[in-house]
This record gives structure tokens, sequence and C-alpha cells, in this order.
């Protein structure tokens, strides 16, 4: 019921904006040359994930336009993953009230919205393109257009297809979701070659607090529904100290450091709430392994090929959001049911807590076998 209630919503907003557009309300300037752009905003204001992801293109569009400056519009929450990016001119902040996940209540986080936004409205008018790279609920599009941005790319999967200048279809692909944003560059005529990288592209770092030779595990994400069951890391963390190997644990939150208690060991390492963003960044740069469910951690190992094994659930497609990244292995036990698209996903979700531990041990040991030096 609520899945169908968001289709009549957007299917609404689709019609009222398509009428609109037909009776000429909405002045449609043309847009700019593509050669001719000075000033590129790009648009995700999704959580941490979805703005590493997102940075995958960023050297893509530097070759193809050197002198272009690069602004990113993302959530406050994603500010430290991109900070003195030496490929980005300008940040700037908006915290949609949906993706807000701070204690606030709702009006206070509506109230911080509408302040954000009148600002940022202000600062985006002087560019000459933006792209908007969120295909879900909740996207730019509409803001966009009320900045008086010439040109204006991305998908009509939600709503407000109207308002772009380079509205594009999205289809449910194969491929992951890097390769939709390369959808949308063609629209700038930049397309992919064989020498520029397509994972993640973050910023220089301090280097690690911890020396090499460490597996990190991750053991939960946003949601509790992504979870591998405890039963099984304990397992796991058994093999792995046997084997003396280092272990640190890696998390945030409530939720995930009760998780972390019932594992405690004298050998683990609990950096649990104990660091911030960068130095997690840096931890995962330097680490031997990373094993984890989907959440950032992924991304950011992607972004410096560090040996992954990520546990996905089977809600949406695997190839959407496994990472560009050779050394990783992505697991998820097969049912029938998946891809189910359920944002809530279902009682039993074995698609994830079936994956047998034997399967991860073989996983790993396969990762660190083609990457010995590591």
């Amino acid at each position: 019921m609520r899945k169908l209630f968001r289709r009549l919503i957007i299917h609404s907003i689709d019609t009222f904006f398509f009428l609109s557009a037909s009776l000429g309300f909405f002045k449609k300037n043309t847009p700019p040359d593509p050669s001719s752009i000075k000033k590129l905003l790009l648009c995700q204001g999704a959580h941490l994930g979805d703005v590493v992801v997102a940075t995958s293109i960023l050297s893509l569009i530097k070759k193809r336009m050197p002198h272009v400056q690069i602004g990113f519009l993302i959530g406050s929450w994603s500010k430290p993953l991109i900070e003195g990016h030496p490929l980005i001119t300008h940040v700037h902040c908006v915290d949609h009230w949906m993706q807000n996940r701070s204690s606030l209540p709702l009006w206070k986080k509506l109230l911080h919205y509408r302040r954000q936004r009148k600002q940022v409205l202000q600062e985006i008018r002087s560019y000459d393109a933006a792209i908007d790279l969120h295909p879900f609920l909740h996207n730019s599009i509409f803001l966009l257009y009320q900045a008086k941005i010439p040109l204006r790319i991305g998908h009509t999967r939600v709503g407000f297809g109207q308002l772009l200048t380079h509205p594009q279809p999205w289809k449910n692909k194969p491929q992951k979701i890097v390769d939709y944003h390369l959808e949308l560059l063609r629209c700038l005529h930049i397309f992919p070659d064989k020498t520029t990288p397509l994972h993640p592209n973050l910023p220089s770092l301090v280097p690690s607090f911890l020396p090499k030779d460490y597996t990190i595990f991750h053991l939960g994400g946003s949601e509790e529904l992504k979870e591998w069951p405890l039963e099984n890391w304990e397992q796991l963390l058994i093999d792995f100290l046997r084997k003396k190997r280092t272990i640190v644990f890696t998390g945030h939150g409530k939720r995930q450091q009760e998780l972390i208690s019932q594992l405690k060991h004298p050998e683990v390492i609990d950096l649990c709430n104990r660091i911030n963003l960068q130095e997690l960044m840096a931890l995962i740069k330097n680490a031997q392994l990373l094993i984890s469910v989907d959440s950032l951690p992924v991304h950011i190992a992607s972004a410096y090929q560090i040996p992954t094994v990520i546990l996905f659930t089977g809600r949406d497609p695997l190839e959407h959001w496994s990472p560009h990244n050779p050394h990783s292995i992505s697991l998820v036990h097969k049912t029938p049911c998946a891809p189910c698209f359920k944002k809530n996903g279902c009682a039993t979700m074995n698609c994830i807590r079936k994956i047998p531990v034997e399967q991860v041990i073989k996983s790993t040991e396969q990762l660190l076998t083609r990457s010995p030096n590591r």
C-alpha cells in the first residue's frame, strides 16, 4: 500500500508538470552548448555511500572538461568525505528532511531544510549546468529549476522530469549505479574510456594510526535488515583469531556498539564510535582486508582497491550496488524472491542471513591469495 501511494504521488507530480509545460507555464530556455560550460554542479543529497559512489565520475569529467569548476550539492553529513577534494571547487549543503537521520523532531528537520534550501538556492544560481545523480525519491530537480540553471540533466524515475532540459529515462539494467551516472554524462558528450578508472575518488588522507595486516569487521549499516546473524560473525571471528589475524571492529551508533560488545575478545581492537570519518577512511585504506555488510566502508574500500568481502541482501539487483573493485567478492544467498525491491525487506531476510560462514571464509582466503603482498 505504501509503495502504491508513493507511485501515485510521483505520477501526480509528473502529470501536473507535463500539463503545465504543455500549456506553456514553464519557460524553457535553450540550454548552452556543453563545450561552453564553465561551472558544473553535481547533486547527490542521499547518504554517505551514495556520495562516495558519485565521486567515481570526477576524474572523467576533469579529463574531458579540464577547465570546468565542479561544485557538489550534498547533505551536510557527507561534507567530511569530500572537503578539500582537489577536483571539487565548491561544496554546497542542504539536508533534505526525508534523508536527515538526526534525532531532531520532524518539524525541526523541515525548518532546517527550508533555511538551508533558501541559502543554497542563492549559491547555485551561477552554475551553467547541473546533473542530479540521485535517481530515487527526494531528488534536486525542482531546486535546480528554481535556481534557473540553464542546463539540467537527470533521470525521470521519481518525478519532476518535465523540469529537466535533458531528461533521461530510467530502466533497470544489470549494471552498476555509476554506469547510470555515465548515462547522464553522455548529455555533456563525456564518454568513458579504458584509461580512466571508475572507482570512487576520495581526497588524500592522513596515515592510519594502526600497523598494516589487520582485517576490518563491519557488522552493521543504516538498517537492521542488512545485518548478518551475530552467531555467524562469532564463528568468523574464532576462525580469524585461530589464524593469528588482527581484527578491528568499526561501526557507528548504539545498535552497532551493542552487537560488537557481544563479540568482545581481548585480542580484538574495538573502534566503534571511537574514530571520525576521516580516520575511518585512513583505517580502511591501510587495511589488509575488509569484511562488511552493504554499507559505507564497502565504497571507501573501492576507492583504495582494498580486498573486500561484501554481504548483500537481495532487495536490489546485486549489480547496482556492488563496487567497481576487482579485489571484492559480493555474496548473497540466492532466493526465488530476489530482487524484491522491498524497502522494508521481509520477515526472514534469508538472502543475507543464510550466507554460509564457510563461503565467507573461502572468499577471504581467495582474496588474500590474490593479494599476497597486502
